[in-house]
This record gives structure tokens, sequence and C-alpha cells, in this order.
């Protein structure tokens, strides 16, 4: 039986079995007239309540990942004795959110990282031994900061539609459109985790962004076929990287870092010269991930770029290695451009910023009147195609400037989608390169250059609402060293990944809910 209000102005009755409906049909009555009209409550409030109600749309969306892992001696998951020792299980993504679509016009989008918010963090305690005014040792056992104490928002945005070329504006936290991986909801990768290219910048950051089809207002069956995207946003981040309240453009961590403002700039051109995706009949454009389960032949093409003149945030390369922190991408600029600027809390001090390039032993990490800012600038190049359950994508990202210790990354990928009785097997095959100047000498040697091969299958349930995924990760590095040699060697940590992915979608489904909650 449907529901039924006060804007409904006619309802029907099936005469055989009572069920209400809202147009008429065979041996259904008219049943008005019998209704009985009840005067709306309105001690909420009248001007916070939709006024067309049929327009209004809310879905509510969450995804669960759990995962076995298990690696090689040398790995993070094995104690060093012997490989595949410790089998280690936890929760990759819990994710909760909604989408609500208040009008055709204008929407809400927010999501929650649950797995962020699930253990409290830990405090890290620094032991120091001085001397006391009568020369006796003191020893004092102190808290130096809080570790894995992470943001658990994802994303919180508006959308604004403009009825003309499909023009959407966004503003808030969300996606920046830079590499298509970014673009992609975790929900529907072909791998468990993303390239390496991912690991250059957050994918998430507060700002502003407009997004045009030029090709409708030239013909409607062009409508999809092209997608032009340009962003400005804080370069700081999301809240996952943020500290505090607030992740700001002027946030400065109480003056221990200094104020850069310059925005991040990014856009993205994506050209489908065979259309988006169709569904039930209808073409709704290009949703990385869907396209495996399309018979016929689609093509994505992506060209990006992202700029900015002060490199504010960067994300971890991590190779899970024991020994080895995770190596950052891009320099982060700790020091005032051209090397001076305010700083503490006095009108003309420079505070607890250092500019003196005297305080600094890596002279080509800070920023004076030859280097004035570290600034960096990417480009990406993509592609991903599809046809009769073959599948091809590809990306390479390459980063310049004085932030980006030019860094490049590759990466192919090849699977073939079988389809048996209602499930889905999808074999699939990455390659991938990452090459970076991490330790900042101005060279690139074989020890900053990692290959990586996956080998793995995705078992498709109930296409990407659930799904089982293995996959055989080989790490090809000089990580490890031999002292009698004297030389570095490929350190033995490949690791294997089995994962269990279960997400849901409940509610009305409206414009944005195929492309959200990353």
């Amino acid at each position: 039986m449907g529901i039924y209000s006060q804007s409904t102005k006619e309802l029907y009755e099936d005469q055989e079995t009572g069920e209400l409906y809202t147009k008429p049909g065979p041996n259904r009555k008219k049943i008005k007239e019998k209704l009985v009209s009840v005067e709306e409550d309105n001690r909420g409030g009248f001007s916070r309540v939709p006024k067309n109600p049929i327009l209004e749309k809310l879905t509510v969306v969450g995804r669960l990942q759990l995962r076995g892992i298990g690696g090689e001696a040398d790995s993070i998951y094995s104690n060093g004795h012997r490989d595949f020792n410790a089998p280690d299980v936890n929760v990759r993504r819990a994710r909760i959110g909604w989408i609500y679509q208040g009008d055709s016009w204008w929407g809400s989008t927010l999501a929650i990282r649950l797995e962020d918010l699930v253990n409290r963090p830990y405090l890290v305690k620094e032991t120091i031994t001085f001397k006391d005014g009568a020369g006796r040792d003191i020893t004092v056992t102190r808290d130096v900061n809080i570790r894995d104490n992470r943001g658990g928002l994802q994303e919180a945005f508006f959308w604004f539609n403009i009825p003309y070329s499909r023009i959407q504006l966004n503003f808030g936290q969300f996606v920046i459109p830079f590499i298509r991986e970014f673009m992609m909801t975790s929900a529907n990768m072909m791998v468990v985790e993303r390239s390496f290219a991912s690991s250059a910048y957050p994918q998430m950051d507060w700002g502003g962004m407009i997004s045009i089809n030029p090709l409708k207002e030239i013909d409607a069956k062009y409508d999809r076929y092209l997608t032009i995207q340009a962003g400005v946003f804080n370069g700081k981040g999301s809240g996952l990287d943020g500290i505090g309240r607030q992740q700001t453009l002027t946030q400065t961590r109480n003056n221990t870092q200094p104020l850069l403002i310059s925005p991040l700039y990014v856009w993205r051109i994506q050209y489908n010269p065979f259309g988006g995706l169709i569904k039930d009949g209808k073409d709704v454009g290009w949703i990385e991930g869907e396209e495996i389960f399309q018979k016929d032949l689609k093509w994505s093409l992506g060209i990006a770029g992202m700029q900015t003149k002060e490199s504010s945030a960067t994300n971890n390369f991590n190779t899970q290695t024991r020994g080895y922190d995770p190596f950052p991408i891009f320099l982060v600029q700790t020091t005032p451009s051209n090397g001076i600027g305010l700083g503490g809390t006095g009108a003309g001090s420079d505070g607890i910023v250092v500019t003196s390039s005297f305080n600094n032993p890596g002279l080509n990490t800070i920023t004076n009147a030859n280097r004035p800012s570290l600034g960096v600038v990417g480009h990406t190049y993509d592609s991903t195609f599809t046809w009769n359950g073959i599948y091809l994508s590809s990306a390479y990202t390459v980063f310049r400037g004085a932030a980006s210790r030019d860094a490049k990354m590759f990466h192919g990928t090849i699977g073939y989608n079988f389809e048996i009785g209602n499930f889905y097997l999808m074999p699939v095959f990455r390659y991938e390169t990452i090459s970076a100047d991490f330790d900042l000498n101005k060279e690139i040697n074989d020890k900053e250059r990692f290959r990586s091969y996956w080998i793995g299958a995705n078992l498709f349930g109930d296409g990407h609402l659930f799904k089982a995924q293995l996959f055989y990760q080989i790490l090809n590095d000089r990580l490890a060293y031999d002292a009698i040699a004297r030389e570095n060697y490929d350190a033995r940590n490949n690791i294997l990944y089995f994962q269990l992915q279960a997400t849901f979608w409940t509610g009305v489904r409206n414009l944005q809910v195929l492309n959200s909650v990353r």
C-alpha cells in the first residue's frame, strides 16, 4: 500500500485487495471523498519543512570491509621468525552516511569513517633525566604526543544543480577531482588497495568545485560524453589530516607552523567516446567500477592537474616493511614563504616558527630568497576500458616543483569478469611503479624505486554490494641490507589479503546516490 498525505489529490481503492493507489486502474474506485482532512502540526515550524515533499529524497548508505592479512618475514605482519606466521584480522573500512536531496536543485552529503573512531588513540611517552639545583638526578616521564588520532569526517558538503549543461556546484569537504581512483568509491575497487598514486595527496579537501557537461547543449545524446571539473581548495587536506576542531586555510597549529595561505587548484577533463554507463535503458554517466558489469564497449579517458605554491599536506607511501616508516611523497613547507614571516604572539616576532637556515640541517627543505616557497604541480593521464567482460585500466602521474621530490607513478590493471549464473568471478592483475627523490639528494637511486605486482580475484555475490576479494602483493624494492656484501637487496615483504565487503543502500534513490560515500 502506498503512503499518502494531504498533498495527494486523488486516491483509489482496489475493490478486491483494499490497497490504495494514487492513479486509476482496473477494479479501482475513487475514495478521496471518504478521507477526513487533518490539520498539519506546525509546532516544529513551517519554513523548515519541504514545500514539495515528493521531491524530497533521503538515502542512507553504509559499508563494512573486514580483512585478513598475512605477510612474509620482513613485513609488518610478521615477527620476523618466518613467513605468514601472524594472520591479522581487522576492519579496513566501516562507513555510514546519507545523501539528502531537499529539492531537485540542491542537496547535501555526509559520511563518517567509523574505523577511525572505534578505537581510542594512545599516548607516546618519553623519559628524560636532568639534575636539580643540588646536583641530584631527576627522572621524569611525560606524554609527548597522541598517535593514531585521526578525524572521523569523510565527506560533508552541499551540492547545487543548475539546469544548464548539467552544472553542479559543490561546497564543503569532498573528493578533489584529480586522479581517477579518487573519483571512485572504495566499494568499487578492483584491487583491495588503491595504487601508489593515491599516496601523493589526501583524497579529500575543503573547498568549492564546479562540474559541467558542455556537450549537453549541443545535443542531449552527447550529455554524458564530456565532463569538465575545476575546484579551489584549502590545500590542507581533509579533517582526517587536520588538528583540533577546524581544518582551515589559516590553521597554524598554535603557531608551531607558518601561516600558509596558498590554495590548491585542481581541474579534470574526462571524455567518454561511447557515452556513459547504461542503467534501465538510460545513460547515467560514468561511474568508475560499475563499468565491469556492462556488456557494450565503454571507454573513459581522463587528464587532470593540480597546483599549489605552498605545500601544506601530503600522504605517505607505506611499504609495510618492518623497520621502515612510511615515506612522505611531498615535502610539507614548515618555514614561511620567502624565509621570513610572523609567528608566535608578538607583533614583530617570528615566535616558534624557525626561519633561519642555520637551524635547519636540510637546507633544501626550507624557504629562502632563492626558494621563496615549496610548491608542487601534478598531472595525471588515465584510462578505463571495458567490453564483454574485458577490463583494462591505467594511469601515469607525475609531479614537479620544490616540494614534489620529482615523484612519478604508473599503474596498469587487466582483468576479465566471468558471469557465472547470478555471480561474477573476476581475476585481476595489476602492475605499478613509484619513484621519487625520498632522501633529497637530487637523484633517484635503486633504493627509491619500487615495483608492485598484484595477483588476485574478485567474487561478486551481488555486484559490489557483497563481494569477496583475495589478492597477493609482490613488492620489489631494495630495502633489505646485507652487512657482509654491503649492498641492499629485495626485502621479503610480500603480503596476502583476504577481504569481505558488504554495502547497503536504503531509502529513495536521488541524483547523487550512485557516486557518493567514498
